[in-house]
């Protein structure tokens, strides 16, 4: 997991990505672990708590090989 300010966008104008975290996982049942083993939850509550808006200031999407 990976995660800080992006760049890409300053200076171009409001509402757009500022910060971005990335998952990474060797396959898709490692996803559905993280997604569903309760001992993940703190993690993905921390992404949360500091995610403008919470649940709604996140914007996902999967990249498959």
């Amino acid at each position: 997991m990976m995660g800080g300010k992006c760049d890409l966008h300053e200076g171009k104008g409001d509402n757009i990505v500022t910060h971005a975290f990335s998952i990474d996982f060797i396959n898709r049942d490692a996803l559905n672990a993280f997604l569903n083993d309760p001992v993940t939850h703190p993690a993905k509550a921390v992404i949360l708590d500091i995610a403008e808006g919470g649940y709604d200031g996140i914007w996902g999407f999967n990249l498959e090989k």
